[in-house]
């Protein structure tokens, strides 16, 4: 999903280009492309918002304004409403710069102009390391072949009949059925069971019934 490569600074770009993500979008199945970790986790996070976005896209043309010659944003989606929404993925020390904010407010008004969205997303509103690296394993549990019904049933009345369970005690009852741990994630993925995917999980983690729309791609 990633590839890392050398140092490179094309010539069309402001930034060097340290690695480059692949992956296929949960919302349209299209294949993305990011080049920086901040876009990859803002596409991801993305996919796992796919009651609330109609397409996603990153490989996007560069567009003339009538301020500036050439901007190119990072990912482009489209929201239940059906108006583009354009973003430029920052760090919060670039999004914050003078010089950047006064653009980033023409480039606002001009889009708002031309009929659809530009706003910044700025890491510090979408990055969380231990969530992303739950989202990762969400992804794996989405993109394999998924487990049967009947073992995604049971895992979800087991938790029924506990209320609340803990990851590692899940994983041992559904093993003496001859079940792996890969029954709860996937649950967890699709929403059938619920954690907070906010704190990095493991074991301990407490799982009860799914039902959080922010939770599931479904």
């Amino acid at each position: 999903m990633t590839k890392k490569l050398p140092p490179k600074k094309p010539e069309n770009k402001s930034s060097w280009i340290m690695q480059i993500n692949h992956h296929t979008s949960l919302v349209n199945n299209r294949r993305l492309r990011t080049e920086a970790h901040l876009e990859h986790a803002f596409v991801l996070k993305a996919s796992f918002r796919k009651r609330k976005l109609l397409d996603i896209e990153t490989k996007l043309d560069s567009v003339t304004t009538e301020s500036f010659t050439r901007y190119t944003p990072d990912v482009r989606e489209t929201e239940i409403d059906g108006l583009p929404h354009y973003r430029d993925i920052r760090g919060d020390k670039g999004a914050n710069d003078p010089k950047e904010l006064e653009k980033f407010k023409t480039l606002e008004r001009e889009y708002a102009e031309a009929g659809s969205k530009f706003s910044v997303a700025r890491k510090s509103e979408f990055y969380n390391r231990d969530e992303i690296t739950n989202l990762k394993r969400f992804y794996i549990a989405l993109t394999s072949i998924p487990p049967d019904q009947t073992a995604i049933n049971l895992a979800v009345k087991i938790v029924e009949k506990q209320k609340t369970i803990h990851l590692g005690k899940l994983a041992q009852l559904l093993l003496a059925k001859g079940l792996g741990a890969g029954v709860i994630w996937f649950c967890l993925a699709k929403g059938e069971l619920t954690t907070d995917r906010t704190i990095r999980i493991n074991q301990h983690s407490k799982i009860t019934i799914g039902g959080n729309d922010e939770n599931c791609t479904a």
